[in-house]
């Protein structure tokens, strides 16, 4: 598997590809809001989860916008990178998380919801982090007329937030290690899919 700037390098290089990218990282956010949106039944929400929910959407539709930029329609559908990876990413770890928290701890259906929520965002935020520094450098390098600066000054927002909500809860804090080796195998699947996917449309990377 090539190497995460590599692959970003492939990407923003090709507009077919770079838009698709954009479709998928736009579907991935959008996941996300509706993801907090279906905890919702489950408890009383916070200003602070409302808050979280309206920037994950608002994310979501950030990227769909950016694809103007690189001159497609931002409502032409495209195959998501990823395929199924993508579409079940958080499905998955949301599952992953639940499932070890349930293991080691009994939890009332509220808390059980509650904890998963804190643990898959964190793990997401700390990829949002990573992933997006990078995404922002590289589209730097190659001077395409896009910004990420403000979607990752939120993201990190997040990550605080979320860890002192972790913090109060001392009980989860062995769980923040779990959580990041699940969405990191998670993850590198669906990128060494995204690769394949590439590979098959333009050849194999190098």
């Amino acid at each position: 598997m090539i190497s995460l700037k590599d692959l970003l390098n492939t990407v923003v290089e090709n507009p077919n590809l770079h838009h698709r990218w954009l479709y998928t990282i736009s579907y991935l956010e959008n996941s996300g809001a509706k993801k907090i949106m279906r905890y919702q039944p489950h408890s009383d929400l916070s200003l602070e989860i409302l808050k979280h929910t309206a920037e994950e959407a608002r994310h979501a539709y950030f990227f769909r916008k950016q694809i103007e930029k690189i001159n497609f329609d931002p409502d032409l559908k495209v195959k998501l990178f990823g395929g199924f990876k993508a579409k079940n990413f958080l499905h998955l770890l949301d599952v992953k998380i639940m499932k070890a928290l349930k293991k080691e701890m009994k939890l009332n259906t509220e808390d059980l919801y509650y904890f998963s929520y804190l643990l898959t965002t964190y793990a997401i935020e700390l990829r949002a982090d990573s992933l997006f520094g990078l995404y922002e450098k590289t589209l730097k390098e190659k001077k395409i007329p896009i910004t990420l600066l403000s979607v990752i000054k939120e993201e990190e927002n997040h990550l605080r937030d979320i860890e002192i909500q972790i913090d109060r809860h001392s009980r989860l804090l062995p769980f923040k290690k779990v959580a990041c080796k699940f969405e990191e195998d998670l993850f590198n699947t669906f990128i060494s899919q995204v690769e394949k996917d590439i590979e098959h449309n333009c050849g194999p990377l190098n």
